[in-house]
This record gives structure tokens, sequence and C-alpha cells, in this order.
């Protein structure tokens, strides 16, 4: 048969087997099937390169096949490395042009195979048409080779599309399966706007079938759906946990959108996720609800114990005053006890309000030396020591910085009586105060910090004590105003101190592990 008339039978053929390529293993035995019936061969098999193992494996065969195991009909291994090689069709007639200097393999090959016909994309053997011997007992011709010679390409490109298809439709069966498991919806649209995916989720949420809504525009989605989606694709307003309700069942959910492009930077179109967000929200309201009730709780107790732990001495020295009144030692305690028990009350009365109001920042220049040293004398104030020693260390050239000193001044005081009061009356106060060029240069082991530091340059604070430390279970609560440890630590004084600072742009964080003493950082912008 000459190559035109088997191009021509071929192609006659091929039509009604090309209908077959979704299911790759019937267009494959089809295709086979066809190859034997065209050049009239008793069987046909076809032998493919499997990537991941570098093998050529059986995938199809004719319905003429005879008997025997696929293996004994391909033979793949014993010819792979001569079609390689060669890269022309391999048969009987090679015998007579090669005589005894063929090897015995390939010999033993033409003794199961008539004819094995190499399939090349490109420089790679990508599979093996073997065909039996002819149903006529008559050999191939020298025509019926050519003719294989001339439509091996044609094959090779067209197993290898089909191949091809089935791996990407294996790929976009996989990914629609992750889709569809996914818990959260997804709704995504091409350039034009229409509709490109809408996962299991979606249809939950939204209450449409995908097969409604692929292909359509986006518009026929609820309109604030919609308009977020397009403004996504055409203006590029990506948003974040945006929660939105949808109808009719008035559900709450939280959206986020964004672009997507191809691997040259080409638009493809917009993607929305989203969850419904209810249980979430009522979850909570029901914990900010039990937060605040504790929190509530824990200041009137705090509240409760600073007002009785006041009173206790004057009510005391109340219910003796009128036996005691003539008694000068008796009226000058009962001064003495009104006079500190009212100042501490005075004293806690007016940390609450500092804290409870906005105070206004009076922003001026200033050095965090100066106020850092007027903080000290603040501190101690009216205190007694002991054997409590100071170490400072303050870098040369600290820059000038810019807020409000008296009220830094105050939050570097409560940190300072904090610290003493951890120590009692012996121990030891280190501060030093130094000049960092950024977040990345930092020097300092800066606890659960850098990503939130100021950008620039920066002063870093650092106020240690020797005191007994604090246990872990209480290190978030140290912030919470009314939380006093045993060992005097005030949450008042730290929650006021965290207020000014974050209100100067900077941050504070401590550091304390119990037996070990603890580390106050206070880091502060160079404006």
């Amino acid at each position: 048969m000459n190559a035109q008339v088997a191009r021509g039978h071929f192609i006659k053929k091929l039509t009604p087997i090309m209908l077959k390529i979704g299911d790759l293993d019937n267009f494959l035995n089809s295709l086979t099937e066809m190859m034997a019936e065209v050049f009239a061969a008793g069987w046909a098999t076809l032998s493919l390169l499997d990537e991941t193992t570098g093998q050529y494996v059986f995938k199809a065969s004719s319905r003429r096949e005879q008997s025997g195991s696929p293996d004994e009909l391909l033979g793949v291994d014993s010819s792979g490395s001569w079609l390689k090689e060669r890269q022309k069709i391999l048969s009987q007639r090679l015998l007579d042009e090669f005589g005894p200097q063929m090897a015995p393999e390939l010999k033993d090959q033409l003794y199961k195979t008539e004819v094995s016909m190499p399939l090349f994309a490109g420089d790679k053997l990508i599979g093996v048409l073997n065909l039996g011997a002819r149903v006529d007992g008559g050999e191939f011709a020298k025509e019926d080779l050519e003719s294989l010679g001339e439509l091996a390409g044609l094959l090779a490109a067209i197993i290898n599309q089909a191949v091809e298809h089935d791996n990407l439709s294996e790929q976009k069966l996989h990914h629609q399966n992750i889709l569809d498991n996914l818990v959260s919806a997804i709704v995504a649209v091409g350039p034009e706007g229409k509709i490109t995916v809408f996962n299991r989720a979606a249809e939950r949420i939204l209450k449409f079938k995908a097969e409604q809504m692929l292909g359509k525009d986006v518009r026929k989605l609820q309109a604030n759906l919609a308009n977020l989606l397009l403004d996504t694709l055409h203006k590029g307003k990506s948003v974040r946990r945006q929660e939105l309700y949808i109808l009719p069942q008035n559900t709450l959910i939280g959206v986020s959108t964004s672009q997507f492009y191809d691997a040259k930077g080409k638009l493809l179109g917009a993607c929305m996720v989203f969850s419904s967000i209810a249980e979430i929200k009522k979850k909570e309201r029901l914990t900010r609800q039990q937060n605040l009730n504790t929190y509530w709780s824990n200041v009137a107790n705090s509240l409760a114990h600073e007002v009785k732990n006041s009173i206790v001495a004057t009510k005391v020295f109340t219910e003796m005053f009128p036996k005691k009144y003539e008694d000068a030692e008796f009226r000058w305690n009962l001064y003495s006890t009104l006079k500190r028990d009212m100042e501490k009350l005075d004293n806690f009365t007016e940390k609450v309000l500092n804290f409870a109001q906005a105070q206004e920042i009076a922003s001026q220049p200033y050095g965090i030396d100066k106020v850092m040293n007027m903080a000290i004398e603040a501190a101690l104030q009216n205190r007694d020591i002991g054997e409590v020693t100071f170490e400072k260390r303050y870098s040369q050239q600290l820059p000038s910085l810019s807020g409000d000193y008296h009220q830094l001044k105050e939050a570097f005081a409560q940190i300072i009586s904090n610290a003493l009061e951890a120590m009692g009356k012996i121990g030891r106060l280190s501060i030093s105060i130094d000049r960092e060029s950024g977040p990345e240069m930092l020097t300092y082991n800066l606890p659960q910090a850098v990503a939130e530091l100021p950008k620039g340059e920066i002063v870093v604070v650092k106020i240690s004590d020797t005191g007994c430390g604090i246990p872990a279970e209480h290190l978030a609560n140290l912030f919470d105003p009314f939380f006093t440890t045993k060992d005097g630590r005030s949450g008042l004084g730290l929650a006021f101190a965290r207020k000014i600072v974050e209100r100067h742009s900077g941050i504070i964080r401590v550091e304390s592990k119990q037996g070990e003493g603890s580390t106050v950082w206070v880091c502060l912008p160079v404006s």
C-alpha cells in the first residue's frame, strides 16, 4: 500500500476515533485497532513511555491480538535502544539487510513481531507500535514500511496530544476536587467578567448550582458580591475579610478578593473567597461578653481591695476615737494613718483617671536621658529602697525625640516603681538607653517585637530588675489594669505605661522568668 493511499485510509478512519479522545484508554485501543486494520496485521499493540519510571509500558491492543501476554508481544526493552538510535522502523526485512550482524535479542524480537514502529515527539521516543504478521500470510512490503514511516510522525503527534489532554483533564479534576472540598467558598471570573469557578461551598452558601453559574455574567450574583469582584477585576481594588450580608437568608459572610495573573504577568481574572461568619460572630460576642464580665468583676474586686485596705486602719482608729481622743500619741497616729491612706487612695484614683482619660499629647523635642532621670527621681520620691543599687548606661550622642515628655516620664516612673516593688529593699535595677539604626539592625534579643518595631531609627530603653520574676501564667495578664502580682507588680501601672508608649508610636514588651528577674523593653521612633 503506497503512502498516499495509507494516509487516506488513516485519515478517513481517524475522524470518528477522535471523538473518543476524552477517554484515553478507549481512544488508544481504537487507534491501535485501526492501525492493524489499515495494514492488515493480525494484531497490534501500543506501548508508551512512563515519564516517572522511564520504562515503556503496555497501553493498548487491537481485537485481532493473538494469544500470548502483551509482554511477549512488545519486546520494547530489547528494541528500544535500537529504535532511539536509528529512529527508523524495525522489521523482518532487516534480517535480510543485516543478516548475522543483527544482535540476537533483535532477532528474537522480530521472531515475535513483524514490525516495531517508533513514535517520536521531537527527539523523544514516546512510544512503540508493534504489528504482528499480516492476515493474508504475506510480508510487509517496502511500500507498507514507507507508508508506516510517513504516518509515524502524525500518529505520534495524535497520541501525544491525547496523553496531554488526559493529563490536563486529570489535573483539572484534581484541582476541582480540591476546590470542592474546601471549607471556604470560591468564585472566580475571567477578564470578561464571566464566572469560571464556582465550588461546592459557594453552592451551599449562595444557593445556586455550579451549572447555573459557570460561564454566566458575574452580575447574576447578588449586587454587592458582583460589584466587589468587578471592582477587583477592573480597578484592582482588593478587599480583605470585608463583612457582607447575603440574601434571602441574611447570612453574614467574610469576603476577600484579589486579581490573579499568568506566569508572564497577564491578567487572567479575579477571585473571591468567602465563608459564613455568623457562628464565629456569635462566639465572639459570647467571648467578649464573658471577658467583659470578667473584666468588670476584676475592676470591682480591685477597687474594693484598694479602698478596703485604705480604710481598715481608719475604721479601727475611728472606733477608738471617742475613748482615746485625749491621748496625744493616739491623735498623732490617727493623723498619720489618715494622711497615708488618703494619699494612697488619691494616688490610686489618679492612676485610674490617667488610664481612663484620653490625654492630649503636648509634643515637643526632649532628651530621653533627661526624661529617664526625671522618672527615676519621681519613682524614688518618698520611697525607702533599702539596699537596692542602680546601674545606668546611656549611649553617647542620643538623638532628640519628639513627644510629651511629661507623660513619658510618668510612664517610665510607673515601670521603675513596679521593678522596685518586685525587689523589695535589696537588688539591682539596671537601665540602659541605646540608639539603633532600625529593626533589621537591632542588636538586642527583643522578645516577639521585631516585626512591630517602628520603621527607621529607634531608641531602645531596657529596664531590668533582679526581683523574683513573673510566673509564665501571669505574663499574658501583665497589662491588665486591674491585675496585681503577689510581689506587688501593678497591672495598672504597666497598662498606663503601655498606653503612653503606644500613643508615641512605640512598643513595650516584658520578658520574665520566675526566679530570674524581669526586663521591660521600650522602643520609641526617632522623629
